[in-house]
């Protein structure tokens, strides 16, 4: 089942397009949700970002700092339709009754499709979905140990006309276990300026539920190039956590006018 969602979108990429191609560049940074937009056709995109979280195992006395590196490569084949890849390079100094150790390499490697449905228009939110696979190409203490999935649900809709307000609904099979894990991210974003931008969300997972935050701002520098700033906090019973993170979105558009 978790293998059948690309066909689907496949049947759904025959559907009547209509134009997605954005004025101003759309991003999935800053925050954790996805919009249920593509790209439109002829269009590559780079949205690339430094993390460093800072964790508490306050029971246990241990402490890490880990350093992330993450990028995502999008590739837009129609109006509709778009490809994207993800990969993760991070190193984590864990310390622990006073002894110190580091470890690293690439840590998250995906490549997978989204498909937008509907474009928002009055009451109606936009929507689309995005499939990807997890792939056992990491370094070998990240490594999965099967190939997984990730299926995503995305909606956007405007709230009192100023805030844009993003929903994502996933089911994640991590590659490791054979049950998937149920996860939400409820976003609001608006604009400050017509340049400078802000939002706030909560995210976490629903099967055992826990509540995430974080919180930050984008700078538009021109129609293809932003910059972005947030941090957030997430804790359960076991450690809390908190990070920062920095980032760039650049596109590059090659395109023809779509009849």
């Amino acid at each position: 089942m978790k293998y059948l969602f690309p066909v689907i979108l496949l049947v759904l990429m025959n559907t009547s397009l209509s134009a997605q191609f954005a004025e101003n560049i759309r991003t999935g940074r800053p925050g954790q949700a996805i919009g249920p937009y593509v790209l439109g056709k002829g269009v590559f995109q780079v949205q690339s970002g430094f993390e460093q979280y800072f964790r508490d195992y306050e029971k246990q006395a241990v402490s890490e700092n880990t350093f992330l590196h993450n990028t995502v490569f999008r590739v837009g084949f129609s109006e509709k339709f778009e490809m994207n890849t993800l990969l993760d390079w991070q190193s984590t100094a864990t310390k622990e009754q006073g002894i110190s150790r580091t470890a690293g390499g690439v840590s998250n490697s995906q490549i997978g499709l989204r498909f937008n449905v509907l474009e928002r228009k009055g009451a109606r939110p936009g929507l689309g979905f995005q499939y990807r696979l997890l792939l056992p190409a990491q370094s070998e203490i990240y490594r999965r140990q099967h190939l997984g999935s990730a299926v995503a649900m995305a909606t956007n809709n405007k709230v009192f006309k100023k805030i844009n307000f993003v929903t994502n609904w996933s089911a994640i099979w991590n590659g490791n276990e054979a049950k998937p894990h149920f996860k939400y991210t409820l976003s609001a974003s608006f604009d400050i300026t017509s340049k400078l931008g802000g939002f706030m969300e909560v995210y976490g997972e629903i099967d055992e539920w826990t509540a995430f935050y974080d919180g930050g701002f984008s700078y538009l520098l021109n129609k293809d190039l932003q910059l972005d700033l947030y941090g957030g906090w997430q804790g359960v019973e076991a450690y809390k956590e908190f990070f920062i993170s920095v980032g760039v979105s650049w596109r590059w558009v090659q395109r023809q006018k779509v009849k």
